[in-house]
């Protein structure tokens, strides 16, 4: 199962919201990690962070800058500082009906807020619609 996960994400990618579908994950115009329509969907490729099944998320069409939780405030951002430490390190866990769900930890789990139309990390709820994502493969041309 491990070896089809890695070969599903091992090329560029956009992520859908399950829970929005029209909408993916990217960069309002305000720096904000957040939702937007598909043409301005960031494209994110997985780099192995060096630790058995955790990877860094890059954005290779923003310099390569990487997830990043604030731990204080539980919400993902992009930095250019990598430091491989547990906030900046996610599991692309498979889950049923092609859809993934995005882990950090042991059992939390990146989460679409409504109210604040960003992520956050929060406890992972099979029935959260809000923590799963389609991954879009994309071409790797102008990396």
């Amino acid at each position: 199962m491990l070896l089809f996960i890695l070969s599903a994400v091992s090329d560029s990618f956009k992520l859908q919201s399950a829970a929005i579908p029209d909408f993916f994950v990217g960069e309002n115009q305000a720096k904000k990690l957040t939702l937007v329509e598909e043409p301005f969907a960031d494209v994110f490729l997985l780099e192995f962070a060096g630790l058995s099944r955790d990877d860094f998320i890059t954005v290779p069409t923003k310099h390569s800058v990487i997830w990043e939780l604030d731990e204080a405030m539980g919400n993902l951002s992009y930095t250019d500082l990598k430091h491989g430490g547990l906030s900046q390190r996610f599991k692309m866990i498979k889950r049923p009906f092609g859809l993934y769900k995005i882990m950090n930890g042991v059992n939390s789990c990146i989460t679409l807020n409504f109210q604040t139309e960003d992520f956050r990390k929060i406890t992972c709820n099979d029935d959260d619609l809000k923590q799963y994502f389609r991954l879009i493969q994309t071409s790797n041309r102008g990396f």
